[in-house]
């Protein structure tokens, strides 16, 4: 048996894939923030200066790539949605 609109499929997987990248945006900054910001303090034997610093802005870089993502998303449904209108339904 044949799947129909393969199409469709297609870009199903290729979302999900996408929203599983997401966890991974968000985390590696914090965490590459977190590991540099050790490795220089102990490089240059501060207490916990860098690593906080870089901390904080792995996290401000994580959120921010959620931020274009979604924005992205956003832009992306309202462009298919003016291109494909919904369907009326009658009842």
């Amino acid at each position: 048996m044949m799947r129909k609109n393969t199409g469709n499929s297609k870009q199903a997987l290729i979302k999900d894939i996408n929203l599983m990248s997401l966890g991974w945006e968000l985390a590696l900054p914090i965490f590459a923030g977190a590991i540099i910001g050790y490795l220089i303090d102990r490089q240059f034997n501060t207490q916990y200066f860098f690593s906080i610093g870089l901390l904080v802005s792995g996290i401000g870089i994580g959120y921010y790539n959620i931020y274009k993502y979604i924005e992205i998303e956003h832009l992306r449904l309202k462009t298919s949605s003016k291109h494909n209108p919904p369907e009326e339904t009658s009842s």
